[in-house]
């Protein structure tokens, strides 16, 4: 049972199907297959269905570091007589991109989210679905954005750092506001909003950054590009990054800062976090990464 309140309930299913073997009589398999079943109280409009697919895809996705796709998806309907009819869907077909992940031979990687944290954190889905709503923009850059290689690797880079400080500006955990020399509050610009993260998460970012002046360094460029371009102009495209390639580890990082956002969010303490982030492939791929190579 993932979720099972007033508003909804899902579960996780098991069906069987034979399968005889055509080279022995005297063999006889069964294959399993798991699905997600949705019910509701009463009734609601596709859209509200076709949002909790959304969550339960983006799960596991963050979950198992890959995209995945959509096989089947149908709804049961209740009409006048009282009769079942099953009605197939292909509402999101269009969300579904590829199976794809960056796979490092040298490190075997987990799940970030496995059976074991749903038993250990009895509402973790719940606080997952609360994520995707609270935080909607949030969440549908991010995923949408991660395995799309349809964008330029500026493009991608932008919309991962969009998605980042809609996340942050969502999380109350974090502060929104700074007070000024002449006693006044203003709202945090992005520099502070990187900072925030990085003093929070500093045991799960060590391994990142061993200098600090790199680590300064780095912010910053992610900061000036970003405003180049937002807004264009010579001289913050002076200040933004050079080499195109370095886009890669910019990137990486962003979402490696997003996703121990999210992991604090779902109740995970510190030490946990600082296991799991291990298997973001992102995370690792920046682990003693020599900073000297993004200009």
């Amino acid at each position: 049972m993932l979720s099972d309140n007033k508003d909804i309930r899902i579960e996780i299913k098991f069906y069987g199907i034979p399968c005889p073997s055509i080279l022995s009589l005297n063999k006889f398999s069964i294959t399993q297959f798991e699905y997600f079943d949705i019910s509701f109280p009463e009734n609601h409009d596709l859209r509200i269905l076709s949002n909790e697919i959304n969550f339960l895809r983006y799960l596991i996705v963050f979950s198992t570091n890959k995209d995945i796709s959509l096989l089947e998806c149908s709804f049961l309907e209740k009409n006048i007589s009282d009769e079942d009819k099953y009605s197939g869907i292909c509402l999101l077909d269009s969300f579904f991109i590829r199976e794809e992940s960056r796979d490092f031979p040298h490190q075997r990687h987990q799940n970030l989210l496995d059976i074991r944290d749903f038993i250990k954190i009895p509402d973790l889905y719940e606080k997952w679905r609360l994520i995707c709503k609270d935080k909607e923009s949030a969440v549908y850059k991010y995923f949408t954005t991660i395995y799309d290689d349809g964008y330029f690797l500026d493009e991608r880079f932008h919309k991962i750092v969009m998605a980042f400080e809609d996340y942050h500006r969502n999380s109350p955990c974090f502060p929104q506001t700074i007070s000024t020399s002449n006693g006044k509050n203003r709202k945090i610009y992005l520099r502070e909003r990187i900072d925030s993260v990085f003093k929070a998460f500093e045991k799960q970012l060590f391994y990142l950054f061993r200098d600090l002046g790199e680590q300064n360094r780095i912010i910053k460029l992610i900061v000036d590009t970003r405003d180049f371009l937002t807004h264009g102009g010579d001289v913050k495209k002076a200040l933004s990054i050079k080499d195109p390639t370095g886009y890669f580890k910019l990137t990486d990082l962003l979402i490696s800062i997003i996703a121990l956002m999210i992991l604090k969010d779902l109740g995970f303490t510190g030490d946990e976090i600082k296991k799991k982030i291990w298997n973001l492939p992102s995370y690792y791929a920046l682990v003693d990464y020599d900073w000297s190579n993004v200009q």
